[in-house]
Order: C-alpha cells, then sequence, then structure tokens
C-alpha cells in the first residue's frame, strides 16, 4: 500500500484503541447484568410473600 510506505504508520495505534474501547464496552456490559441481576432477585425476593 503506497500510503503505509510514505507515512511509515502501520495501524499500531488503531488497534489498542479498539482494544482498550471493546475491553471497556465488555465491562460495562458485565457490571449492568450483574446489577439487572441483582435487582431482579431482590425484586423477586421481596414480592414472595405479597401473595
Amino acid at each position: 500500500m503506497w500510503f503505509r510506505k510514505r507515512t511509515g504508520e502501520q495501524g499500531r495505534g488503531m488497534a489498542i484503541a479498539g482494544m482498550v474501547t471493546s475491553i471497556i464496552g465488555t465491562v460495562l456490559y458485565a457490571i449492568i447484568l450483574i446489577f439487572l441481576t441483582f435487582v431482579f432477585a431482590f425484586y423477586v425476593d421481596s414480592n414472595e410473600f405479597n401473595v
């Protein structure tokens, strides 16, 4: 590719940025999933005796 030879860039910065953003996204998704699990468990537990 002519532009890679001219600028000397190989895309390492973009690869690192992609890895960081995907890790952050995965961690946020896990935190939200754990939070919703606790909310659901609390809701089921609090309504168990209100028959």
